[in-house]
């Protein structure tokens, strides 16, 4: 939901994700495509440029590394292999989740004409760096332990106060979209930022479902003390109720 979220921002051409979902399974690597400036690649060419542009096999805000597994050759070996593989199903669909999100901006950034590495940095600015390369030798050892989420919170809350300032109207259309699908009714100050919907059987009660985005974050300008206490791991949690 916070990538497709912060792609939204960044305002990617929603066909993006059906073009680049086919690339990512496999398929069209040698459809030709034709960017807004006339330059062409082939299905294969743009996935080597993203694997090569660091866009693909990234951590993601969970922090997953990518898999490997061996050769096998025996019967219990394959057995073995293939019983790891499916102990890490989700991890594998975590991860082609990040390729889908992060790639199907980077394609789309090139297909409008920007150069591999404006679409780089376009990526960086809205989906973040997660490689180790990225963080200090202090981010790494302390602030991912006591923050579980730092990775993410590093790049996204900067982000979205950029964005409320650029884009008012766009966080304007998304809260006025939120009321709208809970009919109208006036929503508590708990769910600023997220969104909410109701199912046909909440109707009748007046409930209501709602999910954090990345606009959630935004308390952190509104709210710094409450937002930076509930980001912390129980553990530092602990640790600074009783130092308080």
């Amino acid at each position: 939901m916070g990538g497709v979220f912060n792609n939204w921002l960044g305002e990617i051409d929603p066909q993006s994700y059906y073009r680049n979902s086919r690339l990512l399974l496999g398929g069209d690597k040698d459809k030709v495509f034709t960017t807004a400036l006339g330059d062409q690649y082939t299905g294969e060419q743009l996935m080597k440029v993203a694997g090569e542009s660091g866009i693909l096999s990234q951590p993601g805000m969970m922090d997953i590394q990518k898999l490997s597994y061996e050769i096998a050759d025996t019967q219990k070996e394959k057995a073995i292999e293939l019983a790891k593989k499916g102990a890490n199903a989700p991890i594998t669909a975590a991860q082609y989740e990040e390729n889908f999100i992060r790639f199907s901006l980077f394609n789309d950034r090139i297909m409008k004409g920007d150069t591999i590495q404006g679409a780089r940095s376009w990526v960086s600015e809205f989906q973040f760096q997660y490689s180790k390369e990225s963080f200090t030798p202090f981010e790494r050892n302390y602030m991912k332990r006591a923050v579980p989420f730092y990775a993410w919170m590093r790049g996204n809350v900067p982000l979205m106060g950029e964005q409320l300032v650029k884009s008012p109207g766009k966080f304007a259309q998304f809260g006025k979209l939120n009321v709208a699908a809970v009919k109208g009714q006036e929503l508590p100050q708990y769910t600023e930022g997220d969104l909410t919907w109701m199912y046909p059987w909440d109707e009748s009660t007046g409930t209501f479902n709602y999910m954090r985005t990345p606009a959630t974050d935004l308390e952190a300008y509104s709210d710094p003390l409450k937002y930076g206490f509930s980001a912390l791991t129980p553990f530092a949690q602990e640790i600074y109720g009783k130092a308080h």
